[in-house]
């Protein structure tokens, strides 16, 4: 029992001796650390400039008790030297002066400027002016050609008025061609009493429909229609007297032709009946 107690009494000897050890090692260590963080910290005294009077002036603070006299200096006799006059220096030669030449320079770039801006400004007026004479030209075609249409329109639509009002003649617009166009309001006269001025073939173009898939036939057809008020060719049928052509294909296509054919309406009117022509020229 006696040996346990010593062995513990040394052991705890041992633990407080380094404990002490450990404690004055630390204490050291941050007694250290607190004098270069103090230092560190303190800043230093500005030094102070000495300020030293020096004896000049008239100030009375500035004057000594004893004025120093230094020491005198004789003058010394020195002979005049002679003045040596400078060489003329060489005037430099004047530089030619080159303005002139630089103006003559910008003087040509602007005229050839000028001279192409000129050139470009009279090359595109002329294109304007070919363009506007162009366009002008355009225009006169188009309405001398808007104007041989309507009176084509017009003389058509006279003919064809004449087709109906049963009088009797021998002249006609016929259309000649590979097309077998076919002639407008050739009169043949029905002997109807009905008045049927002023109508007109508002289809085609003013003209009655041309037949189609016709034969290398030249001849004749004429054919007797029968118009309502509304315009329409309700009745059509080939008129014997005057046809030239026998064969049954092109007698029925101007048949169809003449029904298609339309005219202007009549509000109020009756049947009136006429006949169209077609010559053929087909070669």
């Amino acid at each position: 029992m006696n040996v346990e107690q010593q062995r513990r009494q040394a052991g705890l000897k041992r633990n407080l001796k380094a404990l002490g050890i450990t404690l004055l090692l630390h204490a050291f260590l941050l007694g250290m650390l607190l004098w270069f963080t103090v230092r560190a910290n303190v800043p230093e005294k500005p030094q102070i400039p000495e300020l030293v009077l020096i004896n000049a002036g008239n100030v009375d603070l500035s004057a000594g008790e004893i004025e120093p006299l230094g020491s005198l200096q004789e003058p010394q006799d020195v002979a005049p030297r002679e003045a040596v006059p400078n060489p003329p220096q060489p005037q430099p030669a004047p530089a030619p002066e080159t303005m002139p030449k630089t103006e003559k320079l910008i003087t040509q770039n602007n005229s050839n400027q000028i001279s192409a801006a000129e050139l470009e400004a009279a090359k595109r007026k002329k294109e304007e002016e070919r363009q506007r004479v162009l366009e002008e030209e355009r225009k006169r075609k188009e309405r001398e050609e808007q104007e041989k249409r309507e009176r084509i329109r017009r003389e058509v639509g006279s003919n064809v008025a004449g087709a109906f009002n049963g009088q009797k003649t021998n002249s006609g617009n016929q259309g000649t061609g590979m097309e077998a166009k076919g002639n407008q309001g050739v009169p043949g006269g029905s002997g109807d009493s009905y008045s049927l001025d002023g109508r007109t073939i508002i289809t085609n173009g003013g003209y009655p429909t041309r037949p189609n898939n016709v034969k290398a036939i030249r001849g004749k057809i004429r054919v007797r229609i029968v118009v309502n008020n509304l315009g329409q060719v309700t009745d059509a049928w080939v008129e014997p007297q005057g046809t030239q052509i026998s064969d049954p294909d092109m007698r029925n296509a101007a048949v169809k032709a003449a029904k298609a054919t339309r005219f202007n309406k009549i509000p109020g009117g009756t049947d009136q009946r006429g006949i169209i022509t077609y010559l053929f020229d087909v070669q």
